[in-house]
């Protein structure tokens, strides 16, 4: 009886829905090609949705691979989307940044949706010389767009546009600091500038509420 009651439980789980995230592997090209909600990198198929995985078999034609998306649970960042994120650590060749938030729509709370901005990554122009410790640093909050899926609930970010970069930073005296030129921010206690990839973007069409979200200092 305990081993009926074994292969019982084990055909339940094997048919219980599975849950996949943005970036997460579903299996290598072959058998199958990627559907709707997919992308393939290499020879590899992952998801580009938080979704159920479906998989549909056929006789002739390669078998389909598909995610069908959780809408209601989450809004999930998608490739070419601008997103705002804050910087948790940097560094010499890449800042890594936390995504909260898509342009005024608050992506899902449930967790956590990492990217990462690469040096080469940062501006348009003389990119082999970009330094990231001239650009960001920690608790910075950065507008930037999606370049592509990185690994499972990562993603690779980009702010070489003049619209993108640093928006709202926090000078040590947990004072808010204002832009002076594309590459300088300043407090506005000490006055003493810092260096920045400084966004030139316009904040009026923001939402009152994000703004509040915005310009709040990061906890120490």
């Amino acid at each position: 009886p305990l081993f009926l009651f074994f292969l019982s439980f084990m055909e339940q789980v094997n048919e219980r829905p599975e849950v996949v995230l943005p970036g997460q592997m579903l299996e290598k090209f072959g058998n199958s090609v990627g559907g709707v909600g997919t992308y393939t990198v290499g020879d590899v198929i992952c998801s580009s949705a938080c979704g159920t995985v479906v998989r549909r078999r056929h006789e002739t034609n390669p078998n389909t691979i598909s995610v069908v998306s959780h809408k209601p649970l989450a809004k999930i960042p998608q490739v070419h989307d601008i997103v705002w994120c804050r910087v948790t650590r940097i560094t010499q060749w890449r800042a890594h940044v936390e995504i909260f938030s898509l342009e005024n729509v608050q992506v899902s709370t449930s967790f956590s949706l990492a990217g990462m901005i690469r040096s080469t990554d940062i501006r348009s122009f003389e990119v082999d010389t970009a330094r990231v410790a001239d650009s960001f640093r920690p608790g910075d909050l950065v507008r930037a767009k999606v370049l592509a899926f990185g690994d499972i609930r990562s993603y690779y970010l980009s702010t070489a546009q003049n619209d993108l970069g640093v928006v709202v930073a926090f000078s040590s005296q947990r004072k808010p600091m204002v832009p002076i030129s594309w590459e300088y921010m300043q407090c506005q206690l000490t006055m003493v500038c810092e260096k920045r990839k400084v966004a030139n973007v316009d904040l009026r069409h923001l939402s009152s509420v994000f703004l509040g979200t915005l310009t709040t200092p990061p906890a120490r």
